[in-house]
């Protein structure tokens, strides 16, 4: 179709209509392009509860015709809108949470109203507990002490309860042992304790730490003693510190026995002081020979277990009143001639000077 008639027929086309013919084919007019929609993300892929959500526009939306007019963000959490997120680019930190589906729509319009959506969706999973530092108490374990474990720092985005998973090895063999201490049972001198501990909320593990000691020699304990012989008489009878009950070492070492003496609650044997003694019974020094006593006195043995590393306490035992045989209870004298007539007197009066005592009764 020529201009002239096409013009024409624009003109005569309302009430006429447009006369056909082999070169009058109108064009079809096109209709305008919908815009592309954008290609998006949120990211991180994986977010945790600790972490912020962005928009990412992976591919910007496109219009054939040019013409991109409108660009608007939407944010759904739970598949509520969160009107205040409106055009927002990013979702703080402290409003996700475990378990929320967070969805983000960007919608790009032209103008004639034309749009195109585009949708990304994530969910914010569970956050790994964590703590900071684990340690073995006590610091210097012996085989006698429990071994505890000592923990700080825990810490979960969640607020899930503090929990932890327990190995504990041996000499790098697990013990069998999977809760916070280990029994003194378990491990023996100069063995290499280690304990590893994980932090766990129910979902999900945290990061692993350790701690490791040695385990050092336990000190033996105290024997039991008794100062023989009962009926001992001052400067008459040697005194010896016997030991009734030994002293143990868990860790099975051979035991010595180291002694010392107190008389009177002084030092025995005392420089100076002309002592014979001490001598040996049955162990070094355990013995005071008769010719260092005297009737009346306080005689105290001490001694303690060692294994060569480590001491036992001190065990004590005294013989005291009654070490002199000499009976302990007073009369009044009544004997008108005697020069403590009407005095209390006892027989300890006379120690060394009579062989024999008699007493009487009458009614």
């Amino acid at each position: 179709m020529t201009k002239a008639r096409f013009l024409a027929c624009l003109l005569v086309t309302t009430w006429l209509g447009c006369p056909s013919g082999d070169d009058d084919d109108l064009p079809t007019p096109v209709e305008p392009a919908a815009p592309a929609a954008a290609v998006i993300s949120i990211t991180p892929d994986d977010p945790r509860t600790a972490d912020a959500l962005a928009l990412s526009i992976d591919t910007p939306a496109t219009d054939a015709d040019g013409d991109l007019t409108t660009h608007s963000v939407a944010w759904f959490l739970d598949g509520a809108e969160q009107a205040e997120l409106a055009d927002a680019e990013e979702v703080a930190s402290d409003r996700t949470a475990k378990g929320q589906v967070w969805r983000v729509e960007v919608t790009d319009g032209d103008s004639g109203g034309r749009e195109a959506t585009a949708t990304a969706e994530v969910t914010v999973l569970n956050t790994p507990p964590s703590f900071t530092t684990v340690t073995i108490l006590p610091e210097d374990p012996d085989t006698t002490e429990l071994l505890v474990t000592d923990k700080a720092g825990w810490s979960d985005a969640d607020g899930d309860p503090e929990t932890y998973e327990y190995v504990w090895t041996v000499d790098g063999v697990s013990s069998g042992t999977d809760g916070a201490t280990l029994e003194p049972e378990a491990s023996a001198r100069d063995q290499a304790v280690e304990v590893t501990v994980t932090p766990v909320d129910g979902e999900d593990a945290g990061e692993a730490l350790t701690a490791s000691t040695t385990i050092l020699n336990s000190a033996p304990t105290a024997p039991s003693l008794f100062v023989a012989p009962t009926g001992a008489i001052g400067g008459e009878d040697p005194l010896v510190c016997t030991i009734v009950a030994p002293g143990t070492d868990l860790d099975d070492d051979a035991l010595t026995y180291v002694f010392d003496w107190t008389v009177d609650g002084a030092d025995y044997p005392e420089s100076g002081g002309g002592w014979v003694g001490p001598t040996a019974t049955n162990h070094p020094g355990d013995t005071v020979p008769a010719q260092d006593s005297a009737p009346g006195e306080e005689w105290t043995c001490s001694a303690y277990a060692t294994d060569g590393a480590a001491n036992s306490d001190v065990a004590t035992a005294t013989l005291g009143a009654g070490f002199d045989q000499v009976p302990d209870f007073s009369l009044t004298d009544v004997n008108t001639a005697s020069a403590t007539y009407n005095q209390a007197v006892s027989p300890r009066d006379y120690l060394q000077k009579v062989s024999g005592w008699y007493f009487g009764h009458a009614t």
